[in-house]
């Protein structure tokens, strides 16, 4: 797929760090995200949620985590065709065209087979022999190699091991949804994506451009983690203020176009936001979640530039 462009990147460092992880010899279990971070298989945001679609819809140029890969393919679904991804870890680079290569030569039961496992287990090579001949050489090496070196890749520490059911995955995203994978086909032929291993928190540095839209995931959760620290609620409120003030120069500091807007998803395990964010240029909606196992209710923070 040629209108998909890696760069940054070493593929054959790359290669040594995924068997690394494979053989773990490079422990990446870990809650701070770094190079060897492992892949998510599927986003445990609910892209279905409306301010969420809302804020994919019209926009031209987009910055986003890559991720599970995808926040950006419901990107392109609501027909952005120039979309910059970048990711502090290695891996996820190499996940997305993997996804998008299969949309566009699966039909959508075979995806759901081939990434979730419905009557098999996931990554099933009958299905990757089709899929590796629409990747571009250098990801086809990175997915080949991989496949050869480990017959059970999918249950590896490469992967994250929080595992999404193919009905949640299915409520997650929209292009899962009704027609909507037979239009996302016809848009991927459309998209220019570059995809690049880098932190989002210096995305102010990064030198392409300015954005309509970008998508921050919940990388705020990672920036207000108190790596297991004992706090009384006094210091865990005062210590709390502080990173969201921090994160606000953040959103701020973000390359935006005139009415850009920065999408953030908060998960609530990691302390509601709502009360740090009453200025105009701010919106917080209360989304619940689709679990049937305990009520979940976290929020989605959208900032527009420009608003006063």
């Amino acid at each position: 797929m040629e209108n998909i462009k890696l760069t940054n990147y070493n593929l054959n460092k790359d290669i040594e760090n995924a068997k690394s992880v494979i053989d773990k010899t490079i422990d990446n279990n870990s809650f701070v995200f770094n190079e060897c971070f492992p892949i998510y298989k599927s986003t445990n945001e609910c892209i279905s949620h409306i301010p969420y679609m809302d804020s994919l819809k019209n926009k031209d140029r987009i910055l986003s985590v890559i991720g599970s890969g995808d926040q950006i393919i419901n990107a392109i679904l609501f027909g952005t065709n120039d979309i910059v991804g970048v990711d502090i870890s290695t891996f996820p680079k190499y996940f997305l065209p993997l996804k998008l290569a299969a949309i566009k030569v699966l039909e959508k039961n075979t995806y759901l087979e081939y990434f979730y496992g419905i009557k098999e287990m996931p990554f099933q090579d009958k299905y990757y022999e089709i899929i590796r001949k629409e990747l571009d050489e250098d990801i086809r090496i990175f997915w080949d190699f991989l496949y050869n070196y480990n017959n059970n890749l999918y249950d590896t520490h490469l992967f994250y091991d929080f595992n999404i059911g193919v009905k949640t995955a299915v409520l997650n995203n929209p292009f899962l949804q009704d027609n909507y994978f037979n239009v996302l086909k016809r848009n991927i032929e459309k998209v220019k994506l570059e995809l690049l291993k880098y932190d989002m928190f210096d995305a102010n540095k990064l030198n392409k451009g300015y954005f309509d839209l970008i998508m921050l995931s919940n990388i705020i959760n990672n920036a207000s983690t108190f790596n297991g620290e004992r706090l009384s609620i006094s210091e865990y409120n005062e210590r709390f203020l502080q990173l969201m003030k921090k994160y606000k120069k953040f959103l701020k500091s973000l390359p935006l176009t005139k009415n850009g807007v920065a999408l953030t998803y908060n998960f609530s395990f990691n302390g509601n936001i709502t009360d740090f964010f009453k200025e105009k240029e701010y919106k917080v909606y209360r989304v619940k979640e689709n679990t049937n196992s305990f009520n979940c209710e976290n929020e989605i923070l959208i900032y527009k530039r420009g608003v006063r």
